[in-house]
């Protein structure tokens, strides 16, 4: 009887421990959202359910801020009921959002909402994470609009955890689209740049992770432009388009596994937009994942997966500081 209740007594300290440790991670997604504020027919309610377990989600693709604000200038924006209803959604199931201060996009001209102009957003929960305005935050470059060095220019969002034990910066980024060599140099000199920023804004924290839609054409493509001293956690090029045609793996994580140690590398993942979505969808005779229509998917939910890794909380994740 000692033996058992000795063995049933470690299997309790066990089950307490792996539950300890299973609270001690902190799950991350990219979502590059396909045009929020364009389309009526997005199903905002359904891809906020789909994201709603992860405990921050970096989005891609806003083209028109959700609620009323001005512009650093102090220029009224012009909000829009289409991207209000994502966020609304988002705060409903327990999110707090950031929001950049202005768009981005290619062209002179700046502040206009249309798919040429991009926000960038991160919701997040606030009971697992919290804002770290400490750390290095905000447009990485000042101009915004046509900018020599980023098609859009990456916004940094700097987030602690825990005890004050875990922190970190995730660059939100949507490089260029261009196909070929030229958008391959593009895209390889934007990466380039961001590296540069990192370089120069390190001293205070080590760990910045680049995420989002990098445009990434191939494996080849990949080893090309990833910076020195960079991984991305989808080395293996898992497609993350919707695209049943032409699969291609867009989006990445790229981190320095010299200093982000609190990545959890075997993590990474992407969530099948398309059977994920078909079990909240009412009427399944007219959903548009089944029969496929490429054109008609996109605007209810994306043309891109969602794609998510974890990070471990550490009591010291800046140890070459």
């Amino acid at each position: 009887m000692p033996a058992i209740k000795r063995f049933l007594a470690t299997v309790a300290i066990l089950l307490m421990v792996s539950a300890a440790f299973a609270e001690e991670t902190i799950s991350i997604c990219s979502f590059n959202i396909k045009w929020l504020g364009l389309y009526h027919e997005k199903e905002n309610k359904i891809l906020s359910e789909v994201i709603s377990n992860f405990d921050i989600v970096v989005i891609q693709e806003i083209i028109a801020p959700p609620y009323p604000m001005n512009f650093p200038d102090g220029v009224p924006c012009k909000p829009e009921k289409k991207t209000a209803a994502f966020f609304d959604e988002m705060k409903s199931r327990g999110f707090k959002y950031w929001l950049s201060e202005e768009n981005t996009g290619p062209g002179e001209k700046a502040h206009a909402n249309t798919p040429a102009k991009e926000w960038w957003a991160v919701f997040y929960k606030p009971d697992k994470v919290t804002a770290a305005q400490d750390l290095p935050h905000g447009f990485i470059a000042g101009d915004r609009a046509g900018n020599p060095d980023y098609s859009r220019v990456p916004y940094a969002f700097s987030f602690r955890c825990g005890a004050g034990k875990t922190d970190f910066v995730l660059i939100n980024v949507h490089l260029n689209p261009n196909t070929g060599s030229e958008g391959r140099e593009r895209r390889k000199h934007e990466l380039a740049s961001i590296a540069k920023w990192i370089e120069a804004n390190d001293a205070q924290e080590k760990d910045f992770i680049i995420l989002g839609d990098c445009n990434v054409q191939n494996t080849a493509e990949l080893m090309y432009i990833t910076p020195a001293g960079f991984i991305s956690l989808n080395l293996s090029c898992i497609p993350t388009n919707v695209s049943l045609k032409r699969p291609k793996p867009f989006d990445h994580v790229f981190y320095r596994p010299r200093y982000s140690k609190e990545i959890n590398t075997g993590s990474f993942g992407e969530i099948d937009l398309i059977t994920e979505c078909s079990v909240y969808w009412e009427k399944p005779e007219t959903y548009p994942g089944k029969p496929y229509d490429y054109n008609a998917f996109q605007k209810h939910f994306s043309d891109h997966k969602p794609v998510y890794f974890k990070l471990n909380v550490m009591d010291d994740d800046d140890p070459q500081k």
